[in-house]
């Protein structure tokens, strides 16, 4: 895929360095750390806008809105060995 095909992604940005920082911050989140909501949202709508990426987007970027959201899936899903 050519970054010209990623519509709303300036044409110099890579798109696997912004993935990579996703990933980064998601974990960061997971772990009980931050994520800015601002940023979450950028990179959420640029995976999400990827034409084909659909079938293998993992459920939780499919449904949580916001950073808030995906700690709550996140507890959801490993909840506390106490």
């Amino acid at each position: 895929m050519k970054t010209q095909e990623l519509g709303e992604i300036v044409e110099d940005d890579d798109i696997i360095l912004q993935i990579e920082q996703f990933k980064m911050g998601l974990m960061s989140r997971a772990t009980g750390g931050d994520f800015e909501q601002k940023e979450y949202s950028r990179l959420r709508k640029l995976v999400l806008g990827i034409p084909g990426v659909e079938r293998v987007t993992p459920r939780f970027l499919k449904i949580c809105r916001t950073t808030g959201e995906f700690w709550g899936y996140i507890q959801g899903e490993a909840p506390s060995c106490e």
